[in-house]
Formats: structure tokens, C-alpha cells, sequence
């Protein structure tokens, strides 16, 4: 009767040699420009829409608390889903208890939305746990329509209360 033979492969552990002299990684301060009289949501300067947008000159950028009437109305209604979202996520067990996302939409010539985009966030767990909700919500905006299409900064901050 013949016999089976197990084929092992033997894969040597991997393994990364860190120069001593490497640099750690640096932590940028985020300005959040003066404050203001009351704690309206502020974001980080967010960064060119990137390539494929050609159509949105840079010089043509506005906030979306200028160019969108309901935008006050949009970050209570994302002030409310945070702390939902934080509960189900458990942001507590990782040290989460206020971070900052910026948004980027295009705002079209007749005021549609279009380009929805997530610049950047002061936490990456964070940022994707909120991001469906962010994007949902931006489609609710209701903007002034500009005579081009009109790349919009939309800065947020979620804070949990004490």
C-alpha cells in the first residue's frame, strides 16, 4: 500500500530591519483659524480637488457655510448621528472623543451637488465610520448655484459629550 507524503513548505519568518537613524513620523498641528464667538463646527484647509476635476478653477473655492443656506441645518442633523455612530462603533474603547473631517463637493451651475469627497480627517477609524452618514447628509445641502461649477469646502467636527 503506498503511503502520503504531506508536502510542507517552509516559509521563513519575515522580517523588517528599521534603520536607527529613521525619522518617526511627523505630527502636524491642524489650524483651525481665530475663534469664534459661538462653537460652530470648523475643519482643516482643505487641499485642490484633485486631478479629473478641471472643470472647478481654484480661485473659484467657497464654504459651504456661504455658498449653502441649509448648511447649519445639515451639521445639526450630523451633530445628532455622531453620537449613534460612535455607540455602535465604540469609540470610547479607542480614545475617541472628538476629531475633524473636510469635505469637498462641486456645486454646479443650477446648485445639484456633485463630487462628494472626503479630504481628510484628524482620525482614519473615525473618518470611515462617519463617511456614509457625511456623504448622505451632503446630498441634502441646498446650494446656491454659481455661474460654473464651483468646488465647495465643507469642514466638519464631531465632538461627544462628557
Amino acid at each position: 500500500m503506498p503511503t502520503k507524503t504531506l508536502d510542507k513548505t517552509y516559509l521563513p519568518p519575515v522580517e523588517v530591519k528599521i534603520p536607527d537613524d529613521f525619522p518617526p513620523p511627523a505630527n502636524k498641528p491642524v489650524d483651525y483659524g481665530p475663534p469664534t464667538d459661538k462653537p460652530a463646527p470648523g475643519g482643516p484647509v482643505i487641499k485642490d480637488p484633485g486631478p479629473g476635476k478641471e472643470d472647478v478653477k481654484k480661485d473659484e473655492r467657497r464654504e459651504a457655510r456661504v455658498v449653502c443656506r441649509n448648511y447649519p441645518e445639515i451639521q445639526a442633523l450630523l451633530a445628532d448621528r455622531f453620537p449613534v455612530i460612535a455607540d455602535r462603533e465604540d469609540f470610547n474603547s479607542r480614545g475617541i472623543s472628538r476629531f475633524d473631517m473636510a469635505m469637498t463637493i462641486t456645486v454646479g451651475p443650477g446648485g445639484e451637488i456633485k463630487n462628494p469627497v472626503m479630504r481628510q480627517t484628524s482620525n482614519a477609524f473615525a473618518g470611515r465610520a462617519m463617511q456614509s452618514t457625511v456623504l448622505a447628509a451632503l446630498k441634502k445641502l441646498r446650494c446656491d448655484g454659481q455661474s460654473s461649477d464651483v468646488a465647495v469646502d465643507v469642514p466638519l467636527s464631531f465632538t461627544l459629550a462628557d
